[in-house]
């Protein structure tokens, strides 16, 4: 299913630079390929029920692993510099606790 779900990823990021700079996009559109159905239940549904569609933080991983592997399907030097002071935020706070 990982493999699975890296290729689909890869295919959305070829096809859609939104999905390039936000991961909400990109499993938005990764829903719409594996269960359009789970767009229209609560998040209630979503979450207790939802078992057979990828996590979030799965997608997020290989969405990851594909834009080091595939360097044109980076997100915008824009957000790319956002995710850096973040995760540059978040590595302080870290060594802080």
């Amino acid at each position: 299913m990982i493999k699975k779900v890296a290729d689909q990823v890869k295919e959305i990021l070829e096809n859609s630079k939104e999905a390039r700079n936000s991961d909400r996009i990109l499993y938005y559109l990764l829903l719409q390929r594996v269960d359009e159905s789970m767009l229209d239940v609560s998040v209630k549904e979503f979450l207790l029920y939802a078992d057979h569609v990828p996590n979030f933080e799965s997608v997020r991983r290989s969405r990851q692993k594909v834009q080091e592997k595939y360097p044109e399907l980076r997100a915008s030097d824009k957000v790319q510099d956002y995710k850096y002071e973040r995760e540059k935020e978040f590595m302080d706070f870290a060594v802080t606790y």
